[in-house]
């Protein structure tokens, strides 16, 4: 066996959360080592490029970002760490479009000043409620930075923070309904179930509402030069601290002696460690990296009790119009066929009618392609295993089947044409995202978040989910749930934690 040096911590997979972990780690003067199977950084923060445009693998927006006299955890995050990077801020949260009966069109402001007069336009009589809402809000930002100080007093939580604790026990729409909002608000404002892959009578509420104030007080935006320029910045800085980074290397297995991991063998050789952090399912590694007696019966009951989330099927679009020509003025618009949330999640089996996200980058990015040319991304929202039945000789045409029908409803919905200016075309389904991310059906989520499992009880029973010694888990499968803001702070939290740093 090849003798390999030792390192202080071995993060598997650069994703976000794997690099968030990683700088956090290197820049407390750790050793660290991150090894990648692929043969770049960033997981879903990628980018590819067909004909003469470059596309974004997942990217639609980070939240949590905010502008340089207002900035959020993220835009501190990579400050913190010696990354600037130029963002570009989105003035909108969504375009809402509903067909059908009762249906609405809606464009909600990245305001929480001017929502409140949209949102009576649209419905009125919530302007009121929505005050209320927004109380509970920032009861939930204050609450989340006291919690997170590490210096709780039982009486100031719930004197102070007892929003916070209420939201926490109960489903979005269950906190919706109790301050006041009709059926048409509420589904508005849940518009953006499909980012945390729960239905809404299931959405954990405290996430959910921490999510949408993150939008509202520090506006969701995208990076000038894509997000792999966020994955490449980062790698950069995690070498200028001294951490290595090896692509296109596999960890097969990992190492377990004494009671808990001490290394990573990669091919014939063991890289030790004094901690292994893995941005990888808990399953895979629990099923696939140790042996059998090293996992706890607790920690395979919890995992085969979860489910993973939703699973995306997205056409990447490259059209020879720009979206003016095209009569495109929205960078993200939600299409569904039904008001009512519940029942958008119930039909995500009918491709007719599923949940669908139409992405153009150009109204946020103008540059992002040639002149007189833009591109589009449409992402329809499926539950996980909709792709099971379908053989190999059939693929093919039912993913361009597929496409089609995304296609074909974003035109009759907008009032557009895409299909005259396509220029580049390409259909990816969970089949595609599970070859390069390697995540169980191809989710870019983790699990799904239940009401017996949200944010607030995944928090909660932190410590008793580390079932083994010198293994810990990062990424959208963990206490934070999925996003792209979620997994850097997820990434950061676990080194602070692991090597005694402050935020």
């Amino acid at each position: 066996m090849q003798e390999t040096p030792h390192f202080d911590l071995i993060v598997i997979g650069a994703g976000n959360a794997g690099l968030a972990a990683a700088l956090t780690a290197a820049g407390l003067g750790k050793r660290v080592l991150v090894v990648e199977k692929n043969l770049y950084p960033g997981g879903s923060a990628a980018s590819f490029r067909r004909g003469r445009f470059e596309f974004e693998a997942s990217l639609h927006e980070i939240a949590c970002v905010g502008t340089p006299e207002n900035p959020g955890s993220v835009r501190k995050f990579f400050q913190a760490n010696g990354i600037r990077m130029e963002f570009v801020t989105i003035p909108e949260l969504f375009r809402s479009v509903v067909t059908g009966e009762d249906g609405y069109d809606v464009t909600l402001p990245a305001d929480p000043e001017k929502l409140p007069e949209v949102l009576e336009q649209a419905v009125p009589g919530s302007a009121a409620a929505f005050k209320r809402l927004i109380r509970i809000i920032q009861n939930i930002r204050k609450a989340s930075d006291y919690f997170g100080s590490g210096k709780q007093n039982k009486l100031t939580a719930v004197l102070k923070y007892r929003p916070f604790l209420t939201a926490s026990a109960h489903s979005l729409k269950e906190v919706l309904e109790s301050i006041g909002f009709s059926p048409k608000a509420q589904s508005i404002l849940a518009t953006y179930w499909p980012y945390l892959g729960s239905a809404f009578d299931e959405v954990d509420a405290l996430n959910y509402l921490g999510m949408l104030g993150g939008y509202l007080y520090t506006p969701p935006a995208i990076p000038k030069h894509r997000s792999f320029e966020l994955s490449c910045a980062i790698e950069h800085r995690i070498r200028e601290l001294g951490g290595e980074i090896w692509y296109n290397t596999k960890v097969d297995r990992l190492e377990y002696r004494n009671g808990r991991v001490c290394g990573a063998w990669v091919g014939d050789r063991c890289i030790w460690t004094d901690e292994v952090i893995a941005n990888v399912f808990p399953d895979i590694v629990y099923s696939q990296m140790l042996p059998k007696e090293a996992v706890p019966e607790q920690a395979v009951k919890l995992t085969n009790a979860r489910d993973y989330s939703l699973q995306f099927y997205t056409v990447y679009l490259g059209m020879n119009k720009g979206v003016d020509e095209l009569g495109v003025r929205d960078y993200t618009i939600f299409i569904n066929t039904a008001t009512d949330p519940v029942e958008q999640y119930r039909r995500m089996d009918d491709p007719e009618r599923a949940p669908l996200i139409a992405t153009f980058l150009n109204c946020a990015l103008p540059e992002a392609t040639p002149k007189g040319t833009s591109m589009a991304y449409l992402t329809m929202v499926r539950p996980a295993g909709a792709q099971d039945g379908i053989d190999a000789e059939h693929y093919r045409e039912w993913k361009e089947e597929l496409a089609s029908c995304m296609i074909r409803r974003t035109e009759q919905t907008l009032g557009i044409e895409i299909r005259p200016a396509i220029e580049e075309i390409e259909i990816c389904t969970p089949a595609t995202f599970a070859r390069y991310l390697g995540t169980p059906y191809g989710t870019p989520y983790g699990y799904l978040v239940r009401p017996w499992d949200g944010m607030t009880i995944r928090m909660m029973n932190r410590s008793r989910e580390s079932f083994v010694p010198g293994l810990s888990f990062v990424g959208a499968h963990g206490e934070m749930g999925d996003g792209y803001s979620s997994t850097y702070l997820s990434g950061q939290k676990k080194a602070l934690a692991l090597f005694g740093g402050k935020p």
